[in-house]
């Protein structure tokens, strides 16, 4: 807790796929026999990915914005709260 109606939340993650999704491994050796361009479409538009890369770790900065207890992210740049 950063105030009494701010903190932040951190988790980390890291992905585990299964036997369909290591098909999908941008690294893969079936993605990487594939042009510069269709890895590329694979990644953006269908979910290639890196999977066995390192976990991801983020932070959200959030505020409690009514008494009802709900919590809203930080917009980084304003300060306040994004819907």
């Amino acid at each position: 807790m950063q105030a009494p109606t701010r903190a932040l939340v951190e988790y980390t993650w890291k992905w585990v796929p299964n036997q369909l999704g290591e098909v999908f491994e941008a690294s893969g050796p079936l993605v990487k026999s594939f042009s510069s361009w269709e890895r590329a479409a694979l990644i953006e538009k269908y979910g290639a990915d890196f999977y066995h890369a390192s976990p991801t770790k983020v932070v959200l900065p959030l505020m409690k914005t009514d008494t009802a207890g709900r919590l809203r992210q930080i917009d980084p740049l304003s300060g306040l709260g994004s819907a």
